[in-house]
């Protein structure tokens, strides 16, 4: 809950009135085809804190307005070009470092990985 945090819970219904939401909206692609087999979330979140997203220095202003979205899971198939996801950014130099980091943090095989057992085994329907 926004409010129990001490925020504006005006953020939800309408953003703009709370963020500035000048941004460039970058598509991160695949640099090859293959299979997602890893993805590092520390790293991409490192990228993210790198724009503005968190913080580096106790110090340091957040941008809530910057962010990364991911489209692509582990075990997905993608072709060279597909989106990995979309990258919010202030300008073409956090864009240009951003989506390398992100690119960078997906390991893409030629082979599917091996997932691990699944929470859910089946789903019963009647």
């Amino acid at each position: 809950n926004v409010e129990a945090q001490g925020g504006d819970a005006r953020v939800c219904d309408d953003p703009s009135r709370l963020l500035d939401l000048n941004l460039r909206e970058v598509r991160v692609e695949s640099p090859h085809a293959g299979f997602i087999v890893k993805v590092d979330a520390a790293e991409i979140g490192n990228a993210v804190a790198a724009i503005g997203g968190g913080r580096t220095r106790i110090e340091d202003e957040i941008d809530a307005a910057v962010g990364f979205l991911a489209e692509a899971k582990i075990g997905d198939k993608l072709g060279a070009g597909d989106a990995l996801g979309l990258l919010y950014c202030r300008d073409e130099t956090q864009a240009a470092a951003a989506s390398a980091r992100i690119r960078a943090a997906y390991e893409i095989e030629d082979a599917p990985p091996s997932l691990p057992n699944q929470l859910i085994k089946e789903v019963i329907t009647a």
